[in-house]
């Protein structure tokens, strides 16, 4: 692990779908997770690997709180093939993520969460925009009040 004070950019994406970036200086990852635990508003965190290079933190207790489903969240995992699915008395459902969740970077060659650079940046505006057209949901990337459609 590395002993340096390294700032990295996340950015939280709200049930109500404002995204914010927040850029933390830590110098270990449990560090960063204390901050993706209050991003989300958890106890219990699971990173779900959306690509090598992102990475969306996730409340793992959401469904018990219970907590809303977040649709953009939930649109974007799907994009890229990644669902939350559980068993219930019907079979398989997609049960969505739920509650605020906090997207990073990958991991470094020591596993380390990277943070989030220029470009990943752009494509996750990119992404929650179009996310919120698929899910119904009319308002600007980082703008108040998002309505459904």
């Amino acid at each position: 692990m590395s002993t340096t004070d390294q700032s990295r950019v996340v950015a939280q994406l709200t049930v109500a779908g404002d995204l914010t970036l927040e850029t933390v200086s830590t110098t270990l990852d449990s560090g960063l997770l204390r901050v993706f635990y209050r991003l989300a508003g958890c106890q219990m965190i699971e990173c779900v690997e959306l690509t090598d290079e992102l990475t969306m933190w996730v409340d793992e207790e959401g469904l018990y709180e219970p907590k809303p489903v977040n649709p953009i969240a939930t649109v974007i995992a799907e994009c890229v093939g990644v669902r939350n699915q559980g068993m219930t008395g019907g079979g398989l459902v997609d049960l969505g993520y739920r509650g605020d969740v906090v997207f990073a970077g990958g991991a470094d060659e020591e596993g380390e969460t990277l943070g989030l650079s220029g470009k990943l940046v752009a494509d996750l505006r990119m992404l929650v925009d179009e996310a919120r057209r698929v899910a119904g949901i009319v308002g600007e990337v980082g703008g108040s009040n998002p309505t459904r459609a």
